[in-house]
């Protein structure tokens, strides 16, 4: 029979160690680093069968380790127990030994082996209660279960990170092990707030869903490596700033399930978020409001919530480097938040942005990695940006600038990323003559398609949408497929084709008809582009007998003269007309503001009006 040395302590709670398995080892202080036990005073030597006899009541877990001389979890990583009306916490590892180690725990009248294997690294001095230990990194140090600074005394408490805090002092490091915290933290102090293996090993619940998680009342704060969850109160926040607070750096952390992620309340400015993720957030992701300026939101990712980053009256930030993708809104800027800059953020979201304010959404081109991995930095990657690059850097240099469906409402993105490479620039141009045309008469379209790219295009297909009131004639070159399709096989970077077209005008079109021809261009590459030409029709000779000058709806003309034609006609013969003549409107509806600043009559044709600036209604 091995014999076992047992610790007695009070109620007859044990923690019982056998050595070997009865051959192999000896159990000497030769063979045992420092001791295995603490003695409690009223040691003995018992059978193993007498720990079966013993009651012991696990109460919690303590989370130590250990080095020689202080405290860590007990052998193999494995959390030891704290019998509640004693101090003893120990693991029994032998070192040295030929076969394995076992420790019993014993509870509730049931015992359970542990194996140890034989190792010359391992610990056996764990008597933690009243010893110091160690802490290594930070000023103070936090478990689940307490709080100590290097070297001094072991606190218990429920609320281990708010403790630390109340007993810090000015720009002290307090380093957080990993753990799942359940609090809601006031930092009132300037500390640096790290957990010690970041975000995936350290999670701070909200005790009150209906308060921040943290919530930052002084300046230069640093928060870094946690995961935030459980502020689902309205308004509340995984990271809240008040009012006025400012130079805090939050970063690395993630702030997600809660009701906003990161949250810079009324005139928090210079501060630097980076670096973190806010994700399933029923709000918002990251929250600038009430004047936060000058801040920095560098580097994060806001994933799945209703506004990726949000900005109400807050100016002057600069927003870069970030991911937006899966939110209702990407980003959003309102209520007078001007003079920010965002450039190299990635937005993939059913709304990209919205902007009611005046702001800047790119730099200067500038060689550099992009945030989807180009060579040049310049604007923002979106998912529903269509245009193309041209010149193979990277930048989008069509359907410029970029706003986001006119949702940013002044200005917007001159140089947005794209993913794609190089493509051709197609373009198409089209003319007519004459303009007016007389119905019955030929009209003559000239079309010239272009490749402004740096690489060729092919399979360019240009395609003729005829007005209802024209018939085809002829064309140079001849339609490939009917009369309103031409086929390229390829046209090269800088070329250039070009088709005429001769239509006849149907000759019962009523006078002033406008025809409207359109042509569209397309290749292989996905490029595109259209062109629309508009042609007013004469049904007789442009004669003018109820004035000086005549005006229809789309132009004016004088007796036997050329048609003009315009938009604003009646504004458009006021101005080309000499003091005492008459300008005749003719029927129809007019849209105009008209100024009258020389001697005219101007009257509709069917004198149901008033002369010398009054006449057929305008609006």
């Amino acid at each position: 029979m091995v014999a076992i040395r047992m610790a007695m302590v009070a109620k007859k709670e044990t923690i019982i160690a056998r050595v070997g398995n009865g051959t192999g080892c000896n159990y000497t202080s030769s063979n045992r680093h420092n001791d295995s036990w603490v003695d409690t005073g009223n040691t003995r030597w018992v059978d193993v069968n007498e720990c079966k006899q013993k009651e012991q009541k696990e109460q919690e877990y303590r989370e130590y380790k250990c080095s020689e001389g202080s405290c860590y979890y007990g052998i193999n990583d494995t959390k030891w127990i704290d019998t509640g009306n004693t101090s003893i916490k120990a693991n029994g590892t032998i070192c040295g030994c030929t076969a394995n180690n076992t420790v019993k725990r014993c509870y509730d009248g049931n015992c359970t082996d542990t194996g140890i294997g034989n190792s010359s690294n391992c610990c056996a001095d764990l008597a933690c209660d009243g010893k110091e230990s160690n802490c290594t990194c930070g000023d103070i140090c936090v478990i689940t279960s307490g709080w100590w600074r290097k070297g001094g005394a072991f606190h218990p408490t429920d609320t281990p990170i708010q403790d630390a805090i109340d007993n810090a002092g000015t720009d002290e490091t307090i380093c957080v092990k990993d753990g799942t915290y359940t609090e809601n933290v006031d930092v009132d102090t300037q500390l640096t707030i790290r957990s010690e293996n970041g975000a995936a090993s350290t999670t701070v619940n909200a005790l009150y869903s209906n308060d921040h998680v943290f919530e930052v009342t002084a300046d230069y704060v640093s928060i870094s490596g946690f995961t935030l969850k459980g502020a689902t109160g309205g308004g509340k926040a995984g990271i809240y700033l008040c009012s006025n607070i400012g130079h805090c750096n939050i970063y690395d952390n993630n702030a997600s399930g809660n009701n906003y992620g990161i949250y810079l309340s009324g005139s928090s400015n210079n501060n630097s978020i980076s670096g973190n993720t806010a994700s399933n957030n029923g709000g918002y992701g990251i929250y600038l409001s009430g004047s936060s300026n000058n801040n920095s939101i560098i580097s994060n990712i806001a994933l799945n919530n209703k506004y990726g980053i949000l900005l109400s009256s807050s100016s002057s930030n600069t927003i870069h480097s970030n991911t937006a993708s899966s939110n209702s809104y990407g980003i959003c800027l309102y209520s007078t938040s001007n003079n920010n800059r965002i450039y190299n953020n990635y937005f993939n979201n059913k709304n990209n942005a919205q902007d009611d304010g005046n702001n800047i959404w790119d730099i200067t081109p500038t060689l550099g990695e992009n945030i989807i991995g180009g060579s040049w930095l310049g604007g923002n990657y979106w998912s529903d940006y269509a245009g193309i690059d041209a010149n193979g850097d990277g930048l989008g240099d069509t359907l410029l600038p970029y706003n986001a469906n006119g949702a940013i409402l002044v200005g917007g993105d001159m140089h947005p990323l794209v993913t794609a490479g190089i493509a051709p620039l197609l373009s198409v141009e089209k003319t007519d003559d004459p303009d007016p045309v007389q119905a019955g008469g030929t009209l003559n379209y000239s079309i010239i398609v272009s490749n402004k790219g740096y690489v060729n295009a092919s399979a360019v297909t240009v395609t003729e949408i005829y007005d209802v009131n024209v018939t085809f004639d002829s064309a140079i070159p001849a339609p490939s497929l009917g009369n309103d399709m031409w086929i390229f096989p390829a046209l090269n970077a800088n070329e250039t084709k070009r088709i005429n077209i001769s239509v006849t005008v149907n000759p019962l079109t009523a006078m002033g008809t406008v025809l409207h021809n359109t042509v569209n261009v397309s290749c292989a590459e996905g490029v595109t582009d259209t062109d629309t030409e508009a042609t007013t029709v004469f049904s007789e000779e442009p004669n003018c007998t109820c004035g000086d000058i005549c005006v229809i709806t789309t132009g004016w003309w004088r007796d036997g003269g050329a048609f003009h034609p315009t938009d604003t006609p009646i504004q458009a013969a006021i101005d080309n007309a000499i003091s005492g003549e008459t300008i005749c409107v003719k029927d129809g509806t007019y849209t105009e503001n008209v100024d009258v600043d020389t001697q005219l009559t101007i009257r509709s044709e069917k004198r149901c009006g008033f002369y010398h600036g009054s006449g057929t209604e305008f609006r």
